[in-house]
């Protein structure tokens, strides 16, 4: 099916949108993305309405290019004036996942807001296309954070996906260089969401320690807890970790469990910089992130390994 581009939809230079991280989708990280040409968005997880406000107008003292708020629908009780702050904003786009999306995709599009709705598999997919999402952003089991009890990768669900809809479907999940992004463009998708990579850059205000695990951290460094719960985090493996996992959960209570995976622990790993008693969210795919660099840099290293790779896959099939 012939789909917009998304670069139309969000009024953007590159098909790239910065991933809606919380505690780190600061309005300087997302401003340095949208000022590079692709699609910043502040991360609203564990911030109250009032704190909301106050990054949408920082991250509007910094650019004036289209920028995003992503909202983990699961973990707020306050969707009713989360929307009603988007329309009072006017926010470019609002991206909804963590939860069913259904009930705010229309209240938010009455007001000439794009919906983005994160989504795990294709039934999914085709509900909030039906529903009127105007990008679906098809996330893999790859992605750092809080992922689907369905553990269907990126390539899966882009092969799934695409040939359902009509509206652009973006690859989430172990995206972190310019490959990824021809990869994702070549199975049909409209362009790539991008996490853990921009954890790794100059204007990220994650402790610096954080940001060295990343760089040092090979393919096989990530871990997934929290099955018991069926509520999954994929996180950068540390001692913390080590020491959760090797507990055992059939040992915890299901409070211990819940107070192990506290906000609280992963600001300690994030802001403080200690792995041994926090965890810290990160994608599988890390090899690739081999240095600090800015947004900016890492938008343009994109773009340009994409233009090679997919030139190199020409020739490699060309008749």
């Amino acid at each position: 099916m012939e789909q917009r581009k998304l670069s139309d939809i969000l009024q953007i230079k590159y098909p790239i949108i910065l991933g809606g991280m919380a505690l780190v989708g600061t309005a300087e990280l997302a401003a340095a993305v949208s000022e590079a040409g692709a699609f910043g968005q502040i991360g609203a997880g564990g911030l109250e309405i009032p704190e909301i406000k106050e990054e949408i107008a920082r991250i509007r003292s910094l650019t004036s290019k289209p920028f995003g708020v992503n909202i983990p629908i699961g973990r707020r009780t306050d969707m009713e004036s989360f929307i009603k702050l988007m329309k009072a904003e006017k926010v470019k786009a609002v991206s909804l996942g963590g939860g069913n999306p259904l009930p705010y995709i229309a209240p938010l599009k009455e007001s000439g807001i794009t919906v983005m709705a994160v989504v795990a598999s294709s039934y999914h997919a085709v509900k909030v296309a039906e529903a009127g999402a105007d990008i679906i952003i098809a996330e893999g089991f790859e992605a750092g954070g809080h992922n689907s009890p369905l553990e269907l990768t990126t390539l899966t669900l882009l092969s799934s996906i695409v040939p359902r809809l009509s509206q652009p479907v973006v690859a989430a999940g172990g995206i972190v260089d310019g490959k990824g992004l021809a990869a994702a463009l070549c199975l049909g998708a409209a362009g790539v969401q991008v996490g853990t990579r921009f954890m790794a850059t100059k204007e990220c205000c994650a402790h610096p320690r954080f940001k060295e695990a990343l760089v040092k951290a090979k393919e096989t460094d990530t871990v997934v807890f929290g099955r018991g719960l069926g509520h999954l985090l994929r996180v950068l493996n540390s001692g913390f970790v080590k020491k959760y996992l090797g507990a055992g959960e059939k040992e915890l209570s299901q409070e211990q469990i819940i107070a192990l995976r506290s906000g609280n622990r992963n600001k300690i790993a994030v802001f403080d910089g200690d792995l041994q008693e926090g965890f810290a969210y990160a994608g599988q795919n890390l090899a690739p992130i081999d240095r600090i660099i800015t947004a900016a840099e890492v938008v343009e290293s994109f773009m340009q390994e994409a233009k090679e790779a997919i030139k190199q896959a020409a020739g490699v099939v060309k008749e």
